[in-house]
């Protein structure tokens, strides 16, 4: 359970997002907090934006009168759970047994490591002219440093048979790239 659900003092705030579990696109959030903080977080949101679009609001609070989102989240987690099986039996069997690679219980992300000396933003250069898309490690890194070895492969996306396509080039692909 989330920290703030044992929270009895009010001292605990809650944010999170509608992007990831109704639609990306959107880029409503949220936040649970106690009651006097409330004007102080709305001031401070206003020195950053000074108002939500409401467009956006009005599309998520429509999903949550007349949609079950709970049964959605569900689904969702179903359909994440057989894309990131494929993805992970794809990478056990095509690739370099020197790259490691997370095994996530929830999320949207496998992160690739590779072996030290290489970057993560050539490989994923090279991926890209093979029609294969990642995100370098580097992006991550708060010293956005491109030699990064580390790559995240997204599972949400991609179909099955693009998983099953895709894992096979980025093995194919590291395994010449990291020769020697």
């Amino acid at each position: 359970p989330p920290i703030k659900s044992f929270d009895t003092t009010g001292r605990v705030l809650y944010c999170g997002s509608y992007s990831k579990i109704v639609s990306p696109g959107l880029r409503v959030g949220y936040l649970v907090l106690d009651k006097s903080l409330l004007q102080k977080f709305s001031v401070a949101k206003q020195c950053c934006d000074v108002h939500t679009p409401l467009f956006p609001q009005m599309l998520i609070a429509e999903y949550m009168t007349n949609y079950d989102l709970d049964a959605h989240i569900k689904e969702s987690c179903k359909l994440y759970t057989e894309k990131l099986t494929c993805m992970l039996t794809g990478l056990e069997k095509h690739m370099d047994p020197r790259v490691k690679f997370t095994r996530p219980n929830g999320g949207l992300f496998v992160w690739c490591t590779l072996p030290e000396g290489n970057s993560g933003a050539e490989v994923c250069s090279i991926l890209a002219q093979n029609k294969v898309a990642c995100v370098p490690g580097g992006t991550f890194d708060p010293m956005q440093r491109r030699d990064k070895p580390a790559l995240r492969l997204n599972y949400s996306m991609p179909t099955i048979e693009q998983i099953e396509k895709g894992t096979e080039i980025l093995g194919n692909v590291i395994k010449e790239f990291i020769k020697g």
